[in-house]
This record gives structure tokens, sequence and C-alpha cells, in this order.
């Protein structure tokens, strides 16, 4: 390997590391201090039909108008007899690393 190839593979790096650093710092303050209320709009339906979902052992049909997947996702990482705030914050984390995976892919 040349030394421009090592220069630019070791550049391209950083700035891949900076930008999945800034997206975690944005995302993350984004579910801390904006997205704080899951009613607001369909979040809730969402957590819902996870929920139902996680309580039917994956059973459930829900309403054929939302993303079967991100639901059922959801459901995994679920503990049994959570609070629905401690649903709200998980979720929320599950779809921040869902982003950041599906932008590497």
């Amino acid at each position: 390997m040349t030394a421009a190839r090592r220069w630019f593979s070791w550049k391209t790096g950083l700035v891949v590391l900076v930008l999945v650093l800034a997206y975690l710092a944005g995302a993350l303050a984004q579910a801390r201090y904006v997205n704080v209320d899951a009613s607001r709009h369909d979040q809730s339906s969402y957590i819902f039909y996870a929920l139902v979902a996680h309580d039917t052992s994956f059973t459930t049909v829900g309403n054929r108008a939302q993303m079967p997947a991100l639901p059922d996702l959801l459901a995994l990482s679920y503990p049994t007899d959570a609070s629905a705030r401690t649903v709200f914050e998980r979720s929320k984390l599950v779809c921040i690393g869902l982003g950041l995976l599906m932008s590497i892919v």
C-alpha cells in the first residue's frame, strides 16, 4: 500500500468517525430534550403495537397500516413489566441504533 493510499484511508476513517459521533450526539440530544412526549405524532401507536406484539408473543397482526418490522424489533428490546416511560426511552435508543446501522449499510 502506498503512502498516499494509507493517508487517504486514514482521513476517510477519521471523517466517518466524526460523522458517526456527530450523528450520535445530535440524535441523543434530540431524544433527550426534544422528543419527550410519546403521544406526539404516531410514536405512541408504534409503541402500543410493539407492546401488544411483546405480550402476545408476536402473534398479533397489527393494523396493517404501519411498518410491521419496527414494532416487532422494538418488542424484542422491551423488558417484561416495564413502565411506559422506560418503554419510550428504550424505543428511542433502539431507533437511534437502527438509524446508525442503516446508515452504515
